[in-house]
């Protein structure tokens, strides 16, 4: 098998603020989806010292994914009726430009009130496609071979050339209730051509209980639009829905970070969300090889996370996180299956020398169930070790990283879709493997 992908992108953005005199400042943190507003919910916040501001972003990407032989079933494979000696064959190539322009305008001048409104529009264009074969799909029933390998692109490609056109706009007000609680509340709408709209409050409370304490509850809602290729993808082993609808999420989250030492640092939060609206590949009715992308069923669950970073000389940091969750599968009231119950993250940065930081970190994923009607065994947990090496900037532009990945080769794999028909040894992730990068600033 071959393949290959390229991309290019371009970005111009230009901002403009006005300020007024002032000693304080104030301190955003991310927000925690993409769909959701852009990153300014507050963390400690103190009235603005900027009246106002405004921005323009215009970006481009271009995308090529190029896969001249992709063995979907091996030779001999029959499938009904029909045979392919030479296996069933595919090369599902793709191209893809994608324009993007927002702005944003931000205003203070209403004391303890931080007001930003933002507008932007995404033009997704999926402008070109190549579909090399040997089998053709019928309306229903098994692949029907057609000889040698060709493009089908005209006849029956893989997916149609499609365009996705998103206009989006959102509000935002940070409110300082008082010195040490600030209250953050915004909504965003987007507006996609090809299934309609959705409206999607985020509102945060962050109190500064002490000095070296912090305590948040945020709860937003958000969702997530479905792929070209889960809308209108057309193979084997899965087919596209144009009927999918995005799924949708509402999330409640409390957190707590302390600043136990100047040179210790605890963080804990705890969390509940529901999901909607899930888009899942479901088995094809017989004769009819494959699955197809359905909005089906819900999915409920909680979980907690706690991370401790620790100074512990001027050259070494140690950085620890366990992060536990629990989803329940709303219609069969089973365990959802898929995401893992315990993850465990251990990391050591070593300055050595002046100049080099050594790095080593190890990656536990534990306790993973299969979806429900998934009759295979659970999958297996692993554990994965990874060095790195790097160095600053020097003066001549140049910095060097040498990194090791899976240094134990682990034998990795993330769970595929239920019911496992289609790939039912899982999806293998890559072994053991080195890169060295290097990187000019001038």
């Amino acid at each position: 098998m071959h393949s290959g992908a390229g991309a290019a992108a371009i970005s111009c953005e230009t901002t403009f603020r006005k300020e007024r005199a002032s000693i304080l400042r104030s301190t955003p943190i991310a927000a925690v989806n993409q769909n959701a507003l852009p990153a300014t919910y507050p963390g400690l916040t103190r009235p603005s010292a900027t009246i106002g501001g405004a921005g323009l972003l215009l970006s481009y990407l271009g995308f090529k994914e190029i896969n001249p032989k992709l063995e979907l079933f091996p030779p001999g494979t029959r499938l009904g009726a029909n045979y392919f000696p030479d296996g069933l064959l595919g090369g599902p190539s793709r191209w893809e430009r994608d324009f993007r322009l927002s702005a944003y305008a931000a205003f203070s001048g209403i004391t303890g009130h931080n007001f930003r409104i933002g507008i932007g529009h995404d033009d997704i264009n999926l402008y070109k496609v190549l579909t090399f074969k040997n089998f053709l799909l019928p309306a229903a029933g098994a692949p029907i071979p057609t000889g040698p390998q060709m493009d089908y692109g005209d006849i029956q490609p893989h997916i149609p050339t499609e365009r996705r056109r998103i206009n989006y706009l959102y509000l935002q007000d940070e409110w300082q209730l008082a010195r040490d609680l600030a209250f953050t509340a915004g909504l965003r709408r987007d507006q996609y051509s090809d299934f309609g709209g959705t409206t999607n409050p985020r509102l945060a409370l962050v109190w500064d209980a002490a000095l070296d304490v912090t305590a948040k509850l945020l709860y937003g809602q958000a969702f997530r639009a479905p792929a070209f290729n889960e809308q209108y993808g057309l193979n084997p082993v899965v087919n596209g829905n144009p009927d999918l609808q995005p799924e949708t999420i509402k999330t409640l989250e409390a957190a707590l970070a302390w600043q136990v030492r100047r040179d210790l640092q605890i963080k804990a939060n705890v969390f509940k969300y529901r999901m909607k609206n899930l888009i899942r590949a479901l088995p094809n009715p017989a004769p009819t090889p494959g699955t197809t992308f359905f909005n089906t069923g819900g999915q409920t669950g909680h979980g907690a996370e706690l991370e401790v970073d620790w100074d512990a000389s001027r050259s070494l940091r140690l950085s620890f996180d366990y992060a536990y969750q629990y989803s329940t599968d709303d219609a069969s009231n089973k365990d959802a299956g898929y995401a893992p119950h315990s993850h465990y993250y251990g990391r050591a940065d070593w300055y050595f020398i002046p100049g080099w930081l050594a790095g080593a970190q190890i990656n536990r994923v534990a306790n993973r169930k299969r979806a429900p009607g998934d009759t295979r065994s659970d999958i297996a947990d692993y554990t994965t070790v990874d060095l790195s090496l790097s160095s600053e900037r020097s003066r001549s532009g140049w910095a060097v990283t040498a990194s090791l990945h899976n240094l134990f080769n682990a034998d990795v794999r993330e769970p595929s879709l239920a019911p496992g028909t289609a790939i039912p040894d899982d999806l293998p992730m890559a072994g053991r493997a080195w890169f060295v990068q290097g990187s000019y600033r001038y």
